[in-house]
């Protein structure tokens, strides 16, 4: 399960710099799998797009989305992300600083 608030304090990472950011963490932090991060939103609300009542604090609501470790398989450079503003689910270049939400767990 995602931790109650994302890496606001960080700067915008690559995704290896993402990976190993999470890592560096300790274990068990690690950058999760995009369905992890899509399983927390809420698609009847925007900015932030999850639920009402919701448990987590200064999660970015506009501009960039979120890494996860999921590799687009048809495109190997480019990685899934989440735009928590609007509940969008895409891709990105691994090469594009975004931010961070390291969760815990195997």
């Amino acid at each position: 399960m995602a931790k109650k608030e994302p890496d606001t304090a960080a700067t915008a990472k690559t995704y290896d710099e993402a990976v190993a950011y999470c890592l560096s963490k300790g274990n068990p932090y690690r950058l999760p799998e995009v369905k992890e991060l899509a399983s927390l939103l809420d698609y009847s609300h925007l900015n932030p797009a999850l639920p009402s009542g919701h448990p987590f604090t200064g999660v970015q609501s506009g501009g960039l989305p979120y890494w996860s470790v999921t590799t687009n398989v048809f495109n190997p450079p480019d990685a899934w992300n989440v735009y928590f503003w609007n509940g969008l689910v895409g891709v990105n270049n691994k090469s594009v600083p975004n931010p961070v939400w390291c969760v815990r767990g195997a």
